[in-house]
Order: structure tokens, then sequence, then C-alpha cells
């Protein structure tokens, strides 16, 4: 199978999303006159431009390699809209590609490395998490189904998937693969959510599959009848979740943009860092722009290029004077109430917790009624959930891969544009899950073990330091 070379002349993504910005224009001003129009008309283009098989050139498209294709399926996740049909002990049609790629990846490790390689040092915490899921329900005595297959299964599924990610990562070009399909699949989902905002279409009939393209603003938030609404994607789930998906690949974008060599490659990663950076700021979750500035802040302080800054700080410009995000700042919260709330919760039952996924529920009390929410923080939900333990091996799971990749830039100096952007990637995600329990959301969470993996794969396998990976001195500096 063929692999991604680091030299610029052979990068097919910015054909790829450029054909992709050109499909989003055509459908943009065909559902200006009606949204209808604008979906037949993408539907056309998309059939135009898949007769011609463009995916053809990107490497790992074609092959028998099952990692590879178990990690497209695993980062193609978030295209799945959650919550179409029933779930099946607690499965929904949106955990398939996850699952199905998590299956592909481990059987493609086990046939080509060794069982044993499943068990990766960075993924222990994961699996330690797993297992305390169950440990924590038996102590507390509520043991059933639903429990342990929220806790012990979920979180099982995802230690193999990070495992399974990081064996698969150090194959040759495999790592750098991983980052261009996640770009990819951002730039997909920024794309639809911005046409949904420009021809303001929303589903708003209960029979219909609700937050998708756009969430609708509430007739009490100060922007109702000001903008359309909040952008979701396909995610079929809240817009704040929406921003957290767009900070990596808007990352990432940045970090090849600030590699591109060819004025053709500089245009396309552009194009992608523009619409993942608006279509995050079209959520209208601060949360969002908090941490994509604070990645943002890393990306450019350790690459200390030019063209890179001048693109990123033109763009935040751009959206705080197009659009009223910065109004957003100026109202209200709840999350030190939720906080609050949930260490309650915790210093009820600090060992066990709750049990998985029974924080909402156990927050209602007819005579003394709180807000039902969760803590809106996925240290503190697990935490909350499992006990202190429980949060303690997911903050350590968590950031791991991002101490490894941190070391590696800041103390060895090995400043790769990829390799930074990944670590700015994952630092802003990081910082938004304090705000948001980004990690129990499997379809944004996804984009994070996966570029956590390819991150890893760059600095282990070494593409992160082949002097081939580095542009000339006189290029680093614009």
């Amino acid at each position: 199978m063929a692999t991604t070379s680091a030299h610029p002349r052979t990068d097919p993504v910015p054909a790829v999303i450029l054909t992709m910005a050109g499909v989003w224009a055509v459908a943009v001003v065909a559902g200006l006159v009606e949204p209808s129009y604008g979906a037949a008309a993408a539907a056309i283009a998309i059939a135009i431009v898949g007769w011609r098989r463009p995916w053809q050139s990107l490497p790992g498209t074609s092959g028998s390699d099952l990692g590879a294709w178990g990690l497209l399926l695993m980062a193609a996740s978030p295209l799945v809209p959650a919550r179409l049909l029933p779930s099946v002990a607690g499965v929904g049609v949106d955990d398939l590609p996850m699952i199905v790629g998590t299956l592909l990846a481990v059987v493609s490790v086990w046939r080509t490395e060794h069982p044993r390689t499943l068990l990766q040092p960075l993924a222990v915490p994961l699996y330690l998490f797993a297992l305390w899921n169950g440990v924590s329900v038996v102590l507390g005595g509520d043991v059933d189904a639903g429990t342990i297959a929220r806790g012990v299964g979920r979180w099982l599924l995802v230690a193999l998937a990070f495992s399974a990610a990081l064996v698969v990562a150090r194959r040759p070009g495999r790592a750098r693969w991983v980052v261009s399909v996640v770009v990819l699949v951002g730039v997909a989902e920024a794309l639809f959510g911005i046409w949904s905002y420009l021809v303001d279409w929303a589903p708003t009939s209960p029979e219909k599959a609700l937050l998708i393209g756009m969430e609708r603003w509430r007739v009490y938030q100060p922007l109702y009848e000001t903008v359309p609404g909040r952008l979701t994607g396909t995610l079929g789930v809240s817009s704040n979740f929406f921003g957290a998906l767009m900070l990596i690949p808007t990352m990432l974008a940045a970090g090849r943009f600030a590699k591109a060599t060819e004025r053709l490659h500089a245009v396309g990663y552009g194009i992608a860092t523009a619409a993942t950076l608006f279509g995050l700021v079209l959520s209208y979750t601060r949360a969002s722009v908090v941490a994509l500035a604070a990645g943002v802040v890393v990306l450019l302080v350790l690459l200390r290029r030019l063209r890179p800054t001048l693109l990123l700080v033109g763009l935040l410009v751009a959206a705080s004077v197009l659009t009223p995000i910065l109004s957003r700042f100026s109202e209200g919260n709840d999350r030190l109430a939720l906080a609050g709330r949930s260490l309650e919760t915790i210093g009820e039952r600090p060992v066990t917790g709750l049990g998985s996924g029974e924080f909402v529920d156990a927050q209602f009390d007819e005579e003394r009624p709180v807000l039902i929410a969760t803590p809106h923080n996925s240290f503190l939900l697990a935490a909350a959930e499992t006990g202190i333990p429980g949060g303690v091996l997911l903050f350590l799971a968590a950031a791991a891969p991002g101490a490894v990749l941190a070391f590696w830039v800041v103390i060895r100096r090995r400043h790769d544009p990829i390799v930074v952007a990944a670590t700015a990637g994952l630092f802003a995600f990081g910082v938004q899950t304090f705000s948001n329990n980004l990690f129990h959301i499997p379809g944004v969470a996804a984009a994070y073990w996966l570029v956590a993996a390819a991150g890893v794969g760059m600095v282990i396998g070494g593409e992160g330091r082949a002097p081939a990976d580095e542009a000339p001195e006189r290029a680093r500096r614009r």
C-alpha cells in the first residue's frame, strides 16, 4: 500500500480541500435561492467529482491495510449524526464507525505486529480507567448491565482504539495520513455547518433529526433573531461539542499551512484553516473560543513563523469583526454552579461514585430541586460517576500523550510544524474539556485520541525529526 511522503509535492490533500470548497460554493449559491436547491446542487457536484474518484490519490485509501481503514472509520465518526435511530444497549448508529474501526485496527495489529502490542504504555491509564469503572460499580453495590456497558465497555473500546492507533501510526507514513484525514473530516463538517448558517437551514420538525446543521437560539438568548443559530455540523449534538471538534483540525491545518512550500498547498491549507476556524466561531461557544486562543498562542510561540501568525491573527480579527462572537462574553454562565454541585456529589461517594451515566438521574430530588446537568467537565464527571480514582485515571490518560509531545517540542526543541500543531491541538482540546465533558462524547473525542497517537507515532517513528521533514532555515522564519 502506498504511504504518505513527507515531501510537499506528493501531498494531494490541498487539491481535495479545494474541490470540497468548490462544491460548497456551488451549494451556497443554489441554497441562497432555496436550501433544497443547494442540497441538490451539492449532490450533483459530488457525483460529478466522485466519478473522477479524486480520493484515489490519497495514500492509504487503497490496499489491504486494515489498520489504515480502521483509523479512517474512527476519524469519520463525527460525520454520522447522533440520535438518528433508537440505541440498543446504549449503542447507536453513530457508535458504529468507532466500533468497527477499532475492530479493524485491532485485527490489523494482531496480525501484523503482536497481540502484546495492544497494551501500549500510554494507553495503560485508559485500560485502568475501564477496569475501575467495573470495580467501582461492584464496590458501590449497584451492578447492572447498563452501567457496566456504559463504563467498562465504552472505555475498554477507547483504550483498544488508542492502543491500536498508537501502533498503526508508527507504520511508515501512517501518522501524517491520520493528520490528513482528521483535517479533511474537520473541513467537511465546517463547510456543511457554514452552508447551513448562510442559507438558514436547520430541521425544526420533531419527526426530523434535530441539532444537525444548526442549533436554533432560544427566545431568551441575546442573539435570538440576530443570527440564524449555532453551528452543529452533522454531529446531532450540542454546538459546544461542535466547537470543540473544530479545535484540532484548525491547529493541524495551520501547521500544514506553515509547512507548505508550494502556492497551491498554501492556498488549500489556508482555506482549511479559515473554514474550521470560522466553523468554530459560528458555534458561538465561548469555551471553544478561549481554547482556540490558547491553542493559537501555543502554536505561534513554538513555531515563531510569520506566515501562520499573519493567517491566524488575521482570521481571529476577521471573526471578531464579521460576527457578534465577542457579545457572547457579556453573558453569564453556570459553570461554577455546576462544578460546585459536582464537588458535593463527589464528596458524598468519593471512592465509588454514582456509576457510569448516572450523574444526571442522581440529581433529581423532589424535595430539593437542583439544576439537572452534567458537570461540564470531563474529569469532574468521571470523579462523580466513578469516584476520585476514576477522575484521576481519566486525567492521566488524557494528559499522557500531550506530555510526551510537549517534552519533545519544548525540551528537545524538535519544532516540526505538524508535531507542534498536534501538541497545540491537544492542548486546546484539553482547555475546553474543563468547561465541557468532551471525553464522554465519542464522536468528538475520537479526533483527540487519533491525533495523540499520530503525534506520538511521528516522534517515536522518527517522522517528527527527519531532516527531510524540516523546511530550510530561511523558510522557518517566514
